[in-house]
């Protein structure tokens, strides 16, 4: 299982960059394939026992607290929620405490601070704080969805 999951995360790292007309990762093929990846995932989350489910939820966390990679800020998040819709409560123990404290760190340091007009495209400095922007809103939106 941590082969699979090792895998699919050294993918997530040599997504190409987004951009484009819809801002998404490469074209129609990489956005299938990411597709395929992320229906795999919900069905093996899905079936993980807890012990399994424990150890996936550490590897995922160990790689999120230590990268931060902008071609794969999507990508990782759709990871993370496959996660949280089986474990909700778990996911969210694990996450929510380190992406308060990388946010506020973040923002402490200056991130978010250059003005731009642009909705869609990131500033390539506050990849760290998009990184864990998203963990945090894939991880509670499920929750919220769950209610």
């Amino acid at each position: 299982m941590t082969s699979l999951f090792r895998r699919v995360l050294a993918l997530y790292e040599n997504l190409p960059e987004e951009g484009g007309k819809k801002g998404t990762t490469g074209g129609r093929q990489e956005e299938s394939v990411l597709k395929s990846i992320k229906n795999m995932i919900d069905i093996i989350c899905l079936h993980l026992s807890d012990e399994l489910f424990d150890l996936v939820l550490r590897l995922v966390y160990d790689y999120a607290t230590v990268n931060a990679k902008s071609n794969a800020v999507r990508a990782f998040g759709q990871l993370i929620a496959c996660l949280a819709r089986v474990k909700p409560e778990q996911t969210i123990a694990q996450f929510l405490p380190f992406c308060i404290m990388q946010t506020q760190e973040e923002l402490k340091h200056g991130a978010s601070s250059i003005r731009t007009t642009s909705t869609h495209v990131a500033v390539p400095s506050d990849t760290t704080l998009h990184w864990s922007g998203h963990i945090y809103v894939c991880s509670f939106s499920i929750e919220i969805y769950q209610l």
